[in-house]
């Protein structure tokens, strides 16, 4: 069982890769190297709008003529915070919608219990309407005998 185990382990491979992302996020933002090093938070939004709403990364990379790290920082700050915002605001209005629709069932909802007979009219119908269904079988029965 030994001989085997090595054997099995003499045949496996193991990895390990290691990518770093601020570094290609910085060249791929226009931005020079280490500058992104103390923005946390941005690299933080960076990567969330890469990644789960996929935005293109022409709208977030640096757009000006700066050689300043600063403006360059602020300039990509700003075009993520103004996508940032556009996100949130579709949020909202996504979430009033939603909001619009409980309230609009919620209101049918009670309009028809307000409308529904009790339980009391209910039953006194049920047995009308079963007295209606007999009549109108010996109504029937009447015709169908004088014919």
């Amino acid at each position: 069982a030994r001989a085997y185990r090595k054997m099995q382990l003499a045949s496996s491979v193991f990895g390990i890769c290691v990518i770093q992302i601020k570094p290609q996020l910085e060249a791929l933002l226009g931005l020079p190297a280490d500058a992104l090093d103390k923005e946390m938070k941005l690299t933080q939004d960076l990567m969330e709008l890469f990644v789960e709403f996929q935005v293109p990364s022409d709208m977030l990379s640096y757009n000006g003529f700066s050689e300043n790290v600063d403006d360059k920082i602020s300039n990509v700050r700003g075009n993520v915070e103004s996508v940032l915002g556009v996100i949130n605001a579709e949020k909202e209005k996504q979430l009033k919608m939603e909001q619009a629709k409980t309230e609009m069932a919620m209101e049918k909802t009670l309009q028809r219990a307000a409308a529904a007979p009790s339980q009391a009219e209910f039953r006194g119908y049920r047995a009308h309407s079963a007295g209606t269904l007999c009549f109108m079988k010996y109504c029937y029965c009447l015709i169908q005998e004088i014919s």
